[in-house]
């Protein structure tokens, strides 16, 4: 069998479990005496300029979260390493505003020292000599 064979094959065998109730319903909306036998309008609910309102409230939205979310991925990027190795061996991942983003405890004593003192979100000084 071939593509070709196989694809008519389908679309016969769903053709046969599908009904065809379309000239059914037709004939139902005909007889019925509820049901007018001309077309009802809709009524016309959005005109152009209150679509034009609602998109352009949706862009200055899209713009206002896509620039925050820019805001809050620029800030709690790490932009620096500090590690304290002198027992405790502490690790400090600093942001680019010397906020401390995240504390690693290298050995026991830094698990201590770190579990004492809350750091996260605090400023360190770093001297440079």
């Amino acid at each position: 069998m071939t593509e070709n064979d196989i694809n008519k094959h389908l679309r016969n065998g769903i053709s046969e479990i599908a009904p065809n109730c379309f000239d059914d319903i037709m004939e139902k909306i005909s007889n019925s005496e509820d049901v007018p036998n001309s077309v009802v309008p809709l009524k016309k609910y959005l005109n152009k300029k209150t679509v034009s309102y609602f998109l352009s409230m949706a862009a200055c939205f899209t713009i206002l979260a896509g620039s925050y979310g820019f805001y809050q991925y620029d800030q709690n990027k790490v932009a620096t390493i500090v590690e304290l190795d002198v027992n405790p061996s502490i690790e400090f991942c600093v942001d680019k505003s010397d906020k401390v983003v995240e504390v690693t405890a290298l050995n026991g004593d830094g698990e201590e020292i770190i579990e004492e003192l809350s750091l996260e979100k605090k400023k360190i000084l770093i001297l440079k000599c």
